[in-house]
């Protein structure tokens, strides 16, 4: 039985799997063509040491000191099993020992005892199969994702690269799934360029019109929407829709991820119609070719829920966003980034709709996975960050807003200098905070920061402008400044006023 455990201090499925190996020593052992040898027994450990041969590992290596790392645990337990573990140890479902490295979990298909995992151990794995192109997990099929994700995948792109010459289909693969890696840590940036790459060889190879450049044309149009380029979003999705829909035809799976992105870029456009009516074409695609409550769904739903919003239908919104919920719990586990991103919006649209205790639940869950996977200064934490602040503040506690936004103002600091526009947003929400708890030489000083920045940013006569400026003027009233509050709220009133003669409207 695969619980019991046997009178020397292993589980009997530890000893069925040695003496399977064992047995196959006798005729030439092999794993994916990579021979395995037997070390002895290690009397600290209890257990049966098992590794490849030396000269039989890609050229970094080589030089590897032999661990009791074992191919048939990476590639044949199954997902979801939770071997014996001595009560209190946490250990590598690879080696099967504790060792000295940190534990990490670095899938979503892999739950309990069996989500931990030495990296050097996923490492090994990955350069035994060589197979560069696929970052998944060889236990449970799912992506590895966060910086364990990264760094494997430049390890295998710099493998890609010594071929000769490199495979065309291996090193696009690669681009793609590494870029993907780094969208999932927010680095949108890196992962346009490595998408740009393979787009530029697959257009070379392929042509301007194949399938294979479709594909790339979707994932490069979905980065550019993350960086906020929505027109360029809409060009790539618009060439990639007509690409696939005259390949596959209009109601064919291929068409659902442009059709979501070019729905995002309506969106974002200003166009939240065009954008439900597109996103309602890709649903019942998806839908229809997997399922209603597949994991492909997943994204959809949230970008379908957002539109809603942008509607003023916030019930709408939280009902998708709560089917997303479920889904996503069940397909990537409760602790998976995509599950805390699908928190993070519930809070928002829980805050909308006036449950702030709601919100302030659902932004310190979803804080709590955010750290755990990138880490407590993160850029991935800013946002939650900062709304869990503002829910704090709603409920009246606005001491924890402060320091929660405070966190956030180091970490966009240290990301983008004091002078970004991310950095001016956080000091207007701290100045607000200090404000509310009598500091008012503190909400001075943030505000005045802010102010400097918004008016390189967005010109001294932008509605931001002008809110700021009011705030402010009742920080230096606060400070018995009356001539200078009095300045700054006719400056203020001047835009109001420009404002409401070019639009036709008051705006606050």
């Amino acid at each position: 039985p695969f619980w019991l455990k046997s009178p020397f201090g292993f589980s009997m499925s530890e000893l069925l799997g040695c003496f399977g190996l064992l047995c196959g020593l006798q005729a030439a052992p092999q794993h994916n063509g990579r021979h395995v040898i037997v070390r002895g027994w290690d009397e600290k450990s209890g257990r049966l040491q098992v590794c490849f041969r030396p000269e039989d590992l890609p050229g970094a290596w080589k030089n590897v000191k032999p661990t009791n790392f074992r191919p048939e645990a990476a590639s044949h337990v199954v997902a979801g099993e939770t071997p014996l573990e001595p009560k209190g140890e946490r250990i590598c479902r690879f080696c099967l020992d504790m060792g000295d490295e940190e534990l990490i979990s670095p899938c979503a298909g892999c739950r309990g005892s069996m989500s931990r995992i030495h990296y050097s151990c996923m490492l090994q794995a990955y350069f035994v199969q060589q197979t560069w192109w696929d970052l998944a997990c060889p236990t449970c099929k799912h992506p590895y994702f966060g910086p364990a994700a990264v760094k494997m995948g430049e390890e295998g792109l710099q493998a890609v690269l010594r071929g000769s010459p490199p495979d065309v289909g291996e090193i696009t693969a690669t681009l793609a799934n590494l870029g993907n890696a780094y969208s999932d840590l927010g680095n949108h940036k890196r992962s346009c360029t490595l998408l740009e790459q393979a787009l530029a060889i697959k257009e070379q190879a392929y042509g301007l019109e194949h399938p294979q450049t479709a594909c790339t044309l979707s994932n490069l149009a979905a980065m550019y929407g993350a960086l906020g380029n929505a027109i360029k979003q809409r060009d790539l999705s618009e060439r990639a829709l007509a690409i696939n829909e005259r390949e596959y035809g209009p109601e064919a799976r291929e068409i659902a991820s442009p059709l979501e992105n070019l729905a995002n870029a309506h969106c974002t456009l200003g166009d939240p119609l065009k954008s439900c009516t597109l996103l309602e074409q890709a649903l019942a695609i998806q839908e229809r070719e997997y399922s209603p409550e597949h994991c492909e769904v997943v994204s959809i739903l949230k970008n379908f829920g957002n539109t809603h919003g942008i509607l003023g239908d916030s019930s709408k919104q939280r009902d998708l966003l709560e089917r997303a919920l479920v889904i996503s719990e069940r397909s990537y586990g409760p602790e998976h980034p995509e599950t805390a991103d699908i928190l993070t919006l519930l809070g928002i649209v829980h805050g909308d709709l006036g449950d702030a205790m709601k919100k302030r639940k659902l932004f310190e869950r979803s804080l709590a996975i955010m750290e755990q996977v990138y880490g407590a200064d993160h850029r991935h934490v800013i946002t939650v960050l900062i709304d869990l602040g503002n829910a704090y503040s709603s409920l009246g506690n606005t001491s924890k807003q402060c320091e929660l936004q405070e966190r956030a103002l180091t970490i966009n600091e240290r990301e983008w200098g004091p002078c970004h526009l991310q950095v001016a947003l956080v000091l207007a929400n701290l100045g607000l905070g200090y404000g509310a708890l009598g500091d008012a030489t503190q909400m001075r000083d943030m505000l005045e920061q802010a102010l400097m920045v918004f008016e390189r940013e967005y010109g001294p006569e932008h509605p931001q402008i002008s809110s700021t400026l009011t705030i402010l003027s009742h920080a230096y009233g606060a400070l018995g400044n009356v001539t200078k509050q009095n300045d700054l709220m006719e400056r203020a009133e001047v835009i109001n006023k420009r404002g409401y003669q070019q639009s036709g409207k008051v705006i606050s």
